[in-house]
């Protein structure tokens, strides 16, 4: 059985990339990132992503990182580093993004 909609293979891409913590990309390609304050970075997706799959992120050093982001239209996500203490505090950190092209 058929859907009457056109069959299109998906599509699925991964974006991985380092990013330091003056905001500044170590490596990787397909993203743009904007330091907005201590310890807040916003990853921009170029282009976006339709669905965003799955998103993985680690720091560079210990402490917490916390990510909020969209859930359909991923364009980005925001980033939150804190130190053990709950601080907020500029930390390198890299991700591994996986999603549907738009």
């Amino acid at each position: 059985m058929r859907s009457l909609e056109q069959d299109v293979p998906t599509r699925i891409r991964t974006i991985q990339g380092l990013v330091a913590s003056t905001g500044a990309i170590t490596s990787g390609t397909g993203f743009s990132i904007l330091k907005t304050g201590t310890g807040v970075y916003v990853i921009y997706f170029l282009p976006r992503f339709r669905y965003l799959l799955g998103l993985s992120m680690a720091l560079t050093a210990g402490g917490i990182i916390v990510v909020a982001g969209t859930t359909f239209l991923a364009e980005s996500v925001t980033v939150n580093t804190y130190n053990n203490a709950a601080a907020s505090t500029d930390q390198g950190f890299n991700f591994v993004a996986r999603g549907v092209a738009a």
